[in-house]
């Protein structure tokens, strides 16, 4: 059989909100997704024996696909990566007030 899970990016879904205020960094920037899914193919790889190690299969919807991307493992590490409906193009304006919006409003 397969092993199958799936994975809310902070701050969607599920998962919790990023409020580490010991950093600069804002943690919602496409750089921060990609460092979380490198964190969780460390945390797969560590937990796993290393005999039997199958490498996964990475599939990434919209923002999840972005994050791939900017991840530094995901390459080395996924056997397969699937990107679903990903923006083929960011402006760089939007994105810059989308991002100055949320570190305004971003619930405390």
């Amino acid at each position: 059989g397969y092993c199958a899970m799936t994975v809310d990016l902070k701050g969607h879904g599920e998962s919790y909100w990023d409020d580490d205020e010991t950093t600069e960094e804002f943690p919602y920037s496409m750089e921060s997704f990609g460092q979380d899914i490198d964190r969780l193919l460390d945390k797969l790889h560590m937990s796993t024996n290393h005999e039997i190690y199958i490498k996964p299969v990475l599939v990434g919807f919209s923002l999840g696909g972005i994050s791939i991307i900017h991840s530094k493992l995901a390459k080395s590490s996924a056997r397969a990566i699937v990107l679903v409906d990903i923006a083929s193009r960011m402006e760089s304006e939007g994105v810059d007030r989308i991002t100055s919006w949320m570190k305004t409003t971003a619930e405390k």
